[in-house]
């Protein structure tokens, strides 16, 4: 009988480490177009926009209770909502979603998405479940792992602004 190898990074190009996953439930974000304000020449995150960032953050905090791994290059998400209504625009609550994952450091950059799949679904036990899987090969600078105090920081930070 043969042995079966566990998994190493001998096997992988230059000891590349295997792909990194996130599954995270949210709140559902308000529409792209009820996230900004405007008074005169500036420019402002709307009340319910940051309202949302609020309840994303402690949803968020709940459930990445140990370490967070960033992902550094490509990536693919899946974003599933529950709709609202029925004449509710799919697309229109993306951006929120992906900044939302940007800000606390479960992707590096938004810009390094492959794919983006959207779907309204039941299964969005708070309104809205991103998943994200990184695509090839990950670098892994120093940073790349952080506590979820440190992604915690960042969030208070961003409430302060």
């Amino acid at each position: 009988m043969d042995a079966v190898a566990s998994p190493s990074t001998s096997d992988r190009p230059f000891g590349a480490p295997l792909a990194i996953a996130h599954v995270v439930d949210l709140p559902l974000p308000p529409s792209v177009n009820r996230l900004w304000r405007s008074a005169g020449k500036k420019v402002f995150r709307s009340q319910e926009y940051q309202d949302w960032q609020r309840q994303a953050d402690l949803a968020f905090m709940c459930v990445k209770r140990g370490q967070v791994r960033t992902i550094q290059g490509e990536f693919i998400a899946v974003i599933e909502f529950k709709r609202p209504r029925t004449n509710a625009d799919l697309d229109n609550r993306t951006k929120a979603v992906l900044d939302f994952a940007q800000r606390v450091g479960l992707i590096a950059n938004d810009k390094n998405a492959v794919e983006i799949t959207l779907r309204w679904s039941d299964e969005a036990a708070l309104g809205c479940r991103l998943k994200l899987k990184s695509v090839g090969y990950q670098p892994e600078p120093v940073d790349s792992w952080q506590t979820i105090g440190g992604a915690a920081a960042r969030v208070v930070q961003g409430l302060r602004k």
